[in-house]
């Protein structure tokens, strides 16, 4: 039977109206509106089970198999024997045999990871290969602002999805790392394969995804992509013309009467192809016959038979010439690519020390490619060390001992490589196009973090790579952290003078007699008893002890210090000292600025969340400095003519509190805030404390210093 172009054909079977649809009872939900003609068109075709309808769920890698096995019918399977994560009793196991009968799925150290969800980039990957869609321009992915997170393996396919119109991405994002979800899969599945033709009635527009029919296409014109399933053992083409690739992924093709494709990928273990050289031929995966000559590309396994072929390039596969076959060039352009067999080649050239022809040849020339392994990287402007006032950091290299005389990725002298910029080992910035001559320079701008004080250096690291090869140049530079961070904060220290020569003890209780301290000297005021009888003070020599209140005169100076430390420098003390808490909150108390600063985080991650100003204890009664918890409240002490709202205790008597009110009135009896004042309390303004009372769980450690 003969089958001849419609000019108004439409897709008829191969569309399903959503309308139309009544969804399964087995899915536990509906597709979104974007993707329901999609998932019916799958369903009715069967690309998709009843059973397995779940749109937002994520996608594994044997439901990938299983859609594609269904769609393109395939029936050759591969050995999957080596990989140890595949058994018999996988309910896919046929589907991912197939798959990788075609080459769609490359297993890892004998793993083929059959349940793992798939990631956007590895999706695009697999279709590409799937539906013959070259590599693009990594230039393409720049437009994205999530570029970065495509991984180099994936560059070149996503790019060529992105050329051929199949993916847009979202806004300016590609969410590459992104699982897929059912629905999204098999939207792209659709756009990709077009009309699903099963009774021979081709559409008058885009690809075509032929399953079954009679073994005879003749006077077509096809406005896309002709995909043949592994539903023909063998087809004719008659005078078709296809404007787009030609997929064979099994069985026998014939083309005939000027039949014509932009070329004809062959994608399967066992498929050979009837030509008269006209068409140019690639063979991506398995094995393909190929008769009548002309060009030809092999990153698979290929046959060459009758026919002179004007130029073969292999690309990492094997090629068999037969007697009856000739090569007029062939370029072994990749490691491990061989020219065997007894028919003859005229001339052959070597891109690769590891390449190997034993055909019969007239001449052979060797180009290997030196790649950039000998390339050499320095810094002509060094990166300058940073500091808190002048973050930024720059630099710029330059590359020597480039050699392009010859490689794949030259192009009128010039080499186009992956340059990569990384910052403590992230990666902030990559040009895919990177053009490499001798002298080429490349200049980054960065600026230093702040935030981690235990970070005292920033790593700058510049990362050339091109055909498997890397040259690395790595810059650290100190960030003089300390110009932010001071290694110590200061504390309240009161001067003391011993009136008169007087014993020394160990005890508050002025039992346990250490020495004699004589009249004059000078000490540091520590502390005072609950009696307030006893004074503690330390020695110039660093001896500490308790001494009677009579005989030591306690300095009246106000040592407050006016300036506030800054954020960094507060959260450096609390993190550095290694202080926990068992809430999210911690305090700090600095008698010395007279703040209450309130962190939230936990252990060596404090963050300050908030600064109150305060009134520590007077010199007389100062505030004792020490690790405290925060356990108990009340809400009110009242001492007869005056009192002070909501107590928050965290050291016996010692308390967060308001400032002093009197009974009679409720009027502020001493309004001083910001220098001491107190009896050991620490006063605050009313909203203070309220935020504290609302917000501090007991538990919360208090650090008084």
């Amino acid at each position: 039977m003969r089958y001849v172009k419609r000019l108004g054909a439409l897709l008829l079977a191969a569309l399903v109206s959503f309308s139309l649809v009544v969804w399964p009872s087995a899915a536990s939900e509906q597709p979104d509106p974007w993707a329901a003609d999609s998932m019916a068109f799958a369903l009715e075709h069967g690309l998709l089970a009843p059973e397995e309808v779940a749109p937002r769920q994520p996608t594994t890698r044997s439901q990938l198999a299983a859609f594609t096995a269904r769609l393109l019918k395939l029936s050759q399977m591969a050995d999957l024997s080596s990989y140890t994560d595949v058994t018999t009793s996988n309910p896919y196991y046929q589907s991912l045999s197939k798959a990788v009968a075609i080459g769609l799925f490359e297993g890892n150290n004998h793993l083929l990871t059959p349940q793992s969800h798939l990631t956007r980039e590895q999706a695009f990957t697999v279709l590409a290969r799937c539906f013959g869609v070259p590599d693009g321009d990594p230039g393409l992915l720049e437009a994205f602002q999530d570029h970065l997170q495509v991984s180099d393996w994936a560059a070149g396919p996503v790019a060529g999805m992105i050329a051929a119109g199949y993916v847009k991405g979202s806004g300016a994002t590609l969410s590459p790392q992104n699982t897929i979800t059912q629905q999204e899969l098999i939207h792209l599945l659709c756009q990709m394969c077009g009309a699903i033709v099963t009774d021979g009635v081709l559409p008058a527009h885009g690809s075509v995804t032929l399953q079954t029919g009679d073994t005879l296409l003749a006077d077509v014109t096809i406005d896309g992509n002709l995909y043949l399933c592994g539903g023909f053992q063998q087809v004719e083409l008659s005078n078709v013309q296809i404007n787009g690739r030609l997929m064979v992924y099994d069985g026998t093709v014939h083309l005939t009467g000027g039949s014509s494709a932009r070329e004809i990928v062959c994608r399967g273990p066992d498929v050979q192809i009837y030509q008269d050289g006209a068409i140019p031929v690639q063979v991506t995966a398995g094995t393909a016959t190929l008769w009548g000559g002309g060009l030809a590309m092999v990153s698979g396994n290929a046959i060459l038979r009758s026919g002179i072929y004007s130029q073969v390039d292999v690309l990492g596969g094997s090629v068999t010439v037969r007697e009856d076959a000739q090569i007029t060039l062939a370029r072994l352009l990749n490691k491990d690519s061989q020219i065997t067999g007894a028919g003859s080649v005229r001339n052959a050239v070597l891109f690769h020390p590891d390449c190997n022809i034993t055909a019969p040849t007239n001449q052979v020339q060797t180009l290997y490619d030196p790649g950039i392994d000998q390339v050499r990287i320095s810094a002509v402007k060094a990166a300058n060390e940073p500091t808190p006032t002048s973050p930024g950091i720059s630099t710029t290299v330059q590359f020597s001992q480039v050699d392009n005389t010859t490689g794949l990725g030259v192009k009128d002298g010039v080499r186009y490589c992956t340059l990569s910029w990384y910052v403590d080992g992230k990666l902030v910035e990559k040009q895919r196009n990177f053009p490499l001559t001798e002298g080429a320079q490349a200049s980054f701008q960065t600026k230093a973090t702040y935030s981690d004080p235990k970070k005292t250096s920033t790593t700058l690291l510049v990362r050339l790579s091109y055909g498997g090869e890397v040259i690395e140049l790595s810059q650290t530079v100190n960030k003089h952290v300390e110009q932010l961070y001071p290694t110590k904060v200061g504390t309240m220290v009161i001067e003391g003078t011993i009136l008169r020569t007087t014993p020394l003890y160990s005890s508050m209780r002025l039992s346990g007699r250490l020495g004699t301290v004589p009249a004059g000297t000078k000490v540091t005021y520590l502390a005072y008893s609950t009696d307030e009888n006893s004074r503690q003070i330390r020695l110039s020599d660093g001896r500490v002890g308790w001494v009677s209140r009579w005989d030591l005169s306690i300095s009246t100076k106000n040592y407050t210090q006016a300036t506030d430390y800054t954020q960094a420098t507060k959260e450096y003390y609390v993190n550095s000292s290694g202080y926990k808490s068992s809430s999210r909150y911690l305090v700090w108390v600095s008698r010395l600025t007279q703040k209450v600063n309130i962190f939230e985080g936990s252990a060596q991650n404090w963050k300050l969340i908030h600064t109150f100003a305060c009134a520590t204890g007077a010199n007389t009664t100062p505030t004792v400095p020490g690790v405290f918890t925060y356990y108990s409240r009340v809400n009110k002490w009242d001492y007869g003519t005056y009192y002070v709202k909501r107590p928050m205790i965290f050291n016996g008597g010692h308390a967060f509190h308001t400032r002093t009110y009197r009974t009679s009135n409720d009027t502020l009896l001493d309004p001083t805030i910001g220098r001491p004042v107190s009896h050991g309390c620490i006063r605050m303004y009313d909203e203070a404390i309220n935020w504290m009372w609302n917000n501090l769980p007991f538990g919360t450690t208090v650090v008084v210093y």
